[in-house]
């Protein structure tokens, strides 16, 4: 049934990586190896929504003041609209004004608002389409906050990118930092993560 199926398969379906007999398994769009109803197809920002349907695109709507449902404008949409992006995308986060989503191969690409270099590209500048999220290797899974994005990358390390002001980024400073950053000190491999706005 679908309570046991999903609980079988909460480990692929929220990171499309392996089993739990560690198997690899295929992410096929929106469709994580399991039930299509994850944690990681539908992603709520501030005042914006999203979600990857059964095809593997994305579809967002609601404000767009700083561009976050992706479509090259800044207009509200009260009905879901495709962003512009390339690829079959497996996985979403969103916070504040800004979006994120994984491609089944491990890229990340993000849009929306950049103020203190969220979106990983390397500026400063919002981006009302997907940019390339510069992480130095695939990720598995991907989480977004208000100001910051993070990553957990294929051999479990953890990197960060955005504001910086309490140490949210992980990396044994307060500077913020406009592409990817490496969390310092984790005793072991990251299997799950989770951010807020200050941490």
């Amino acid at each position: 049934d679908l309570e046991e199926s999903s609980t079988w398969h909460s480990y692929e379906s929220e990171w499309g990586a392996n089993s739990f007999r560690g198997e690899t398994l295929l992410n096929a769009g929106g469709f994580q190896q399991g039930s299509i109803f994850t944690f990681s197809t539908i992603a709520r920002g501030g005042d914006h929504s999203c979600s990857i349907l059964d095809d593997g695109l994305v579809r967002c709507w609601g404000y767009n003041g700083h561009g976050q449902l992706g479509d090259g404008t800044t207009t509200d949409s009260l009905l879901p609209i495709e962003p512009t992006m390339p690829g079959t995308m497996v996985s979403l986060a969103a916070g504040g004004e800004t979006t994120c989503a994984l491609r089944d191969e491990g890229s990340v690409y993000c849009w929306g608002s950049n103020d203190y270099g969220q979106l990983g590209d390397g500026s400063t500048t919002d981006s009302s389409t997907a940019v390339l999220a510069q992480f130095s290797r695939a990720a598995i899974a991907i989480a977004s906050a208000y100001d910051h994005t993070c990553a957990i990358l294929d051999d479990g390390s953890v990197e960060c990118t955005g504001r910086n002001l309490y140490g949210t980024l992980g990396d044994g400073t307060n500077s913020d930092s406009s592409t990817p950053v490496g969390v310092s000190a984790l005793p072991s491999s990251a299997i799950a993560i989770a951010i807020d706005r200050f941490h």
